[in-house]
Parts: structure tokens; sequence; C-alpha cells
């Protein structure tokens, strides 16, 4: 017989398997190497052939949301002017945080419990996957429809008084159209990711994004302006979450009579604290192009800013992509050594892990901010280069958040989930404050200021109460060392190009700091560890070959 504790920690890891995407990842495979070591049991052939799968249908999904992305922001860049850009880019933050908040995290939280959903005696018995299903869409469409009404009857105070730009108002009433078939495909989405039909869930992903792309280009050409790329953003939403609906009905069943109200509050209860965390963050990532949009007096000139801002944004927010996969992995292997009590294990995690990122990351920000004018007129064009300061400024705040995004959801793969809301709900009142101080005065370069200052000042006191809640002993002096040697090797090679062609001392400068960290911050353990790593995307080939 399992004991309390056992059951416990089995139904932990059960539960982490299922979420997105990380049910996608070989947990034993990737601890045991980053414990030195290569598993005995390999997985069968069959398993690893699932694997790959799902990860290729899973990295299809994401990827295909990224590059739609890119190109949307692209095409808009140049189609539109800089005023016009500016009022999508408030319009597309409106809908963000509706993509967020919309179903309240029920969509995640009817992945666990559809997953969890076994007659083992470990999980809910008394909940089918068909009621739970039905109590998540009925409560999230539910949801959704509040969202709609209040920033429908809202948004011309919005638009007019907060903003002081009218033509917004109709964008956000497109907008907050959408929130109820949100938070249906999310509902639906999630249900999706529990049943493990990775296949289903990547066709409505890639399919409803290349519907996005494809209609912005051909009513932006068609000449319905911004009116027509909100409309394509969101109608490719409403036909594909009532599709999903649709290819799920007969998983539909109804609950039995009391069921409903505990479903309910089982379903938002999960959700509610990683919701909260996750707007916070989002709060924090958009309130400086807000705050620009609010505190410049000229409309005019605060809609062209707010474009460029956008444009610098994206270009910095791909820093962080290759922390934030690397987090897939770390944070239910963390939660893994957690469950065991290898508490040595998660400290050598977090520190390898950081060292890795960091590793991977200064060279990268670096490059971009040597090439940052050249990535902006040459992808977006030469009207938006006065964000090439701003574009700086965001890499060098990215350099420290994207470090120790990595392993950032060590508390809440811990027993600190709720910490997520307050540290981030700090960092937003700090970027909300400085922003004020400093966007009156520098503009766009006083809202990239803020949003750096704050994002190190979130990293460090994240970092902290990681060691001081789980008793981890971060490698300061590494890092110390390490960051003083990329700031010379940064300050010389931007000194020399003062006299010497910048390209070339780009690619002197980034080759001697590859040299310096292979040889003075790579350890021989280390080498080992990344040519471990590395065999593993060669592991899975071969035995399907077999």
């Amino acid at each position: 017989m399992r004991s309390c504790d056992d059951r416990r920690v089995i139904r932990t890891l059960d539960s982490l398997r299922k979420i997105p995407l990380v049910s996608t990842i070989p947990f034993n495979r990737i601890t045991s190497v980053l414990e030195g070591a290569w598993p005995d049991n390999a997985l069968m052939a069959s398993s690893e052939r699932r694997f790959i799968q799902d990860v290729a249908l899973s990295m299809v999904s994401l990827a295909a949301s990224q590059l739609v992305h890119f190109i949307l922001r692209i095409f808009l860049a140049r189609y539109f002017d800089k005023e016009e850009l500016g009022v999508y880019t408030l319009a597309f933050t409106f809908f963000s945080f509706g993509v967020l908040l919309s179903a309240f995290g029920i969509g995640g939280g009817l992945s666990k419990y559809v997953a969890e959903n076994k007659d083992d005696g470990l999980a809910l018995p008394t909940m089918r996957k068909g009621r739970l299903l039905l109590v998540a869409i009925v409560s999230s469409v539910a949801i959704g429809c509040v969202m709609w009404l209040a920033l429908h009857f809202s948004s011309p105070w919005v638009a007019d008084r907060f903003f002081r730009m009218p033509e917004l108002s109709t964008l956000l009433q497109i907008v907050a159209f959408s929130f109820p078939f949100v938070a249906l495909q999310k509902a639906t989405l999630g249900f999706l990711n529990g049943m493990r039909r990775m296949g289903l869930y990547a066709f409505i992903s890639v399919s409803q994004n290349v519907l996005t792309l494809v209609l912005t280009v051909v009513l932006a050409v068609c000449g319905y302006g911004l009116e027509g790329a909100v409309l394509a953003m969101v109608a490719p939403i409403v036909l594909f979450s009532l599709y999903s609906l649709f290819a799920l009905r007969a998983y539909v069943s109804r609950p039995l009579r009391g069921q409903s109200a505990r479903i309910f509050r089982i379903l938002l209860t999960f959700g509610v604290f990683v919701v909260m965390g996750n707007s916070m963050y989002m709060l924090f990532y958009n309130i400086d192009r807000i705050l620009l949009g609010r505190l410049i007096t000229d409309p005019d000139v605060a809609k062209a800013m707010v474009g460029t801002y956008g444009v610098a944004s994206t270009l910095a927010s791909l820093v962080p992509l290759i922390p934030s996969a690397i987090q897939l992995v770390t944070g239910p292997t963390i939660a893994n050594y957690w469950g065991r009590g290898e508490m040595g294990n998660i400290q050598t995690l977090i520190n390898r892990t950081m060292k890795y990122s960091a590793m991977l990351i200064v060279p990268i920000s670096l490059s971009a901010i040597f090439l940052s004018r050249d990535l902006i007129t040459i992808i977006f064009g030469e009207e938006h280069a006065s964000g090439t300061l701003t574009l700086q400024i965001l890499l060098a705040g990215f350099i420290f958040g994207g470090t120790f995004t990595s392993v950032g959801t060590a508390l809440s793969m811990t027993r600190w989930v709720h910490m997520g809301f307050i540290i981030g709900s700090v960092q937003v009142v700090m970027n909300v404050a400085l922003c004020m101080v400093l966007i009156p005065r520098y503009e766009m370069s006083g809202a990239a200021t803020a949003t750096m200052i704050a994002a190190a000042f979130g990293t460090l006191i994240n970092a902290y109460f990681v060691q001081r809640f789980i008793k981890v002993s971060i490698d300061w002096r590494w890092f110390a060392r390490f960051a003083l040697v990329c700031a010379l090797v940064f300050a010389a090679s931007l000194g020399l190009s003062v006299v010497v062609n910048q390209y070339l001392c780009l690619v002197v400068g980034v080759a001697a700091l590859v040299l310096i960290i292979a040889r003075y911050f790579v350890s021989a353990e280390d080498k080992e560890v990344i040519k471990g790593l590395l065999s593993l995307r060669k592991a899975p080939w071969m035995s399907l070959r077999r």
C-alpha cells in the first residue's frame, strides 16, 4: 500500500505531466543528464515515437503563433503609418489581456483534472470528462460574456477620456466581442490537452493563426483599415472556437445533481493563482506602452510613439524565448526533485540552468544591441529608427530577466505558487511609478528604462525568495565575475567601434566573449553535461530507426 505522502507525490507529478507542452518532455532522461548520468531503463520505441510526435505538434503550434505575430507586426508597420500602428498596438494589448483573463484559468484547470480523472483512487473519481467539459464551457463563456459587456460599454470612456483617441473605441468593441469565444476556445483546447489529442490541438492553433494572417493582409489591402485588421484578429477565434466545440460534442455530458458547483469551484481554485500571477506579469510587460499612450499629451505624437515602441518591444521579446523554452524542462524537473526531497539536486539544477541561460542570452543580446538600428530599419522600415535606443535599453533589461526566466517557475513548482502574484504586483507598482516620472521627460526611452529597472529588481527579489524558501544557494560570485567580464568586453568593442567598422568590432567582441566563456566559465563537468544534453536529440531518432 502506498502512503499518503506517496499518493500526494504521484498525484502532483501526474498533474504536471498533463500541463500543455510539459507533457511532451522526457522527464527521466533530462533529469538524469542534468545529474550527470544516463538512465538505464531507456524508453520503448513506441513511447519515443509518441514523444517525438507530441514535441513536433506542440512546437508547430507554438512556432505558428510566434511567427504569425512577428510577420503581422512587420506587415502592419510597413502598411500603416506610425499613428495607426500605435492605435492597433493598444487594441492588441486589450485583446491580450482578454485572452489571459476571459476564462480565468478554467481552461488550465480543465486540462489538469481531465488528465487526472482516473479510476485509481488518486484523482476525482466522481467526475467524468464530459461533465468537466460541460461545466468548463458554460462557466468560461459566462465569464467571457461579462468581460465582453464590461469592455463594450466602457470602451468610449477608455478611448476618449483615458487615451484621447476616439477611433480606438470601435476597435475595443470589436475586441470585446471576441472574449466569450476566446473563453470557449481556452476551455476546449484545455480539454484537448488533457486528452492528449495534440493533432487536433495543433490543427486548430495553426489554422487559426494562418487565417488571421491571410485575413489581415486581405482586409488591409482591400481598404478596411484598422477595423479590418482588428476584425481579422477576432474572426478566426470565433470560427475555430465554434469548430472546436463541434469537434468535442460527443464528449459533452450533463453533471449529476449538485456536481456543477463543486466542479466549477475546483476548476476555478486551480486556475486563480496561476492567472493572477500571469496577469501581473502581462500587465508589467504592457504597462509601459499603456502609460506612454496616456502620458504623452499630444494624441498624434502618442500614437506614433506607441507604434514605434511596440516595434522595439517585439524585437526585444524574442530574446526571452530561449529561457522560456528551457523553463519547460526545469519547471517539472524542480517539482520532481521537490517531491522526492532532493534539495541538493534543485540547487545544482537552478545554478547550472541560470549559468547556461546567461551564456546563451548575453552574447545574443549584446549582438542585438550593436545591430539594433539595422534590425529595426531592415525589418520594420526607416520611419521606426527612432526606437533604436528604446530597443537597446529593453535588451539590457532582458539580460537580467531572461537569465532567471529559465528557472522562473521554481517557487510555483514547489509550494509557493502565490508568490508569482506578489512579486508580479511589486514589479507592476514599481514600473508604474517609474513610468510616471520618466515618460514625461524622456518619452520612449523613459518607458524602456522604467521597464528595465523594474525587471532587474523583480529578478533580484525572485532570486532572494528562491534562496529563502527553497533554501537554494545561488552562485553569486560566478554571476558577478561573468557580468564584469561581459561588461568589459562590450565596453571595449563599443569604444573600438568609434574608430573601426562596427560590424568588425561586433565579430571580434562576440568571438572574444565566446572564447573567454568557454575557457574560464565552463567547467569540465559542465562540458560533459552539455554533451549529454546535445545527445538527447539523437537518442529518440536512433531508437526509432532500430
